[in-house]
């Protein structure tokens, strides 16, 4: 039975975010209006007071009409929103959208730290905001240079049979259709094995998960570096296929296996 792989990654930046906001008093909850979760009745039963939105390029519109619905149903709602579009629209996504509090530019757990504890707006590094009917745009916010320092993902908010663990941020090759170099900058950043290792034991643990998930992404992410290296090759079709093949032996293979278990 595989039908846990029609269910989306739990979103591993919201799961972080939220450890911020829980971590300073706030109720969180994590929802995915793609899988025709309904915006009105969570603003109404839920009432939040902010609204974090992750807005992707494919859905830009519908994704900014659900933040615009949100702002009319509550109106002192702080909305803070993030994603692929504000790489370069952003200033004049402030102007344009007035129902748009924030915009969170680069690595946001900090800078939703600050949002949330009620510093004061200029002094904030990374976000976009309205002032006198402008947008205004703050300095970029430097890297996380200790990525030990962030708290363990909420991952309770979304206990799915797969998940994800970060281990590092950044990345020197800057391909044109990916955002983590402007997310995350071309230096790459990785956690300790300590830190990786007890967020895995708590993972696994509190998931309660079959060590078959990590296997395979510790193996698709060494065959996806594999391909990316032949894809600089000039072999994007190479790439594109034996990658499909990879994933496909990997997610019906490796999950067959699943009384293994690495930590016992």
């Amino acid at each position: 039975d595989y039908k846990y792989f029609n269910k989306l990654l739990p979103p591993s930046d919201f799961l972080s975010m939220a450890a911020i906001a829980e971590s300073l008093g706030f109720e969180s909850k994590i929802t995915d209006y793609r899988l025709g979760e309904k915006i009105e009745s969570e603003i109404k039963s839920f009432n939040p007071n902010y609204l974090v939105i992750d807005i992707s390029i494919a859905n830009f519109k519908t994704d900014m009409e659900l933040v615009a619905i949100a702002k009319n149903i509550k109106s002192d709602l702080i909305t803070i929103l993030k994603g692929m579009p504000f790489l370069t629209y952003n200033i004049n996504a402030i102007y344009e959208n007035p129902f748009i509090d924030y915009i969170l530019l680069g690595e946001s757990e900090q800078t939703l730290k600050e949002i949330l504890e009620g510093t004061p707006n200029n002094e904030i590094l990374g976000i976009c905001y309205s002032e006198n009917m402008q947008g205004v745009k703050t300095e970029q916010r430097p890297y996380n240079e200790n990525l030990d320092d962030l708290p363990l993902p909420a991952r309770h908010l979304k206990k799915e049979y797969l998940t994800v663990i970060e281990v590092s941020r950044g990345c020197p090759y800057n391909c044109f259709y990916c955002p983590i170099t402007p997310y995350n900058g071309n230096k790459l950043r990785t956690r300790t094995v300590k830190s990786v290792i007890d967020e895995l034991k708590y993972t696994t643990l509190m998931l309660k998960l079959s060590s078959v998930t990590i296997i395979y992404y510790a193996l698709l992410q060494t065959f996806t570096s594999i391909l990316q290296s032949i894809g600089k090759a000039n072999a994007p079709f190479f790439t594109l296929s034996i990658g499909l093949v990879l994933r496909t032996i990997l997610v019906y293979g490796l999950t067959i296996i699943t009384n293994i278990n690495i930590f016992k």
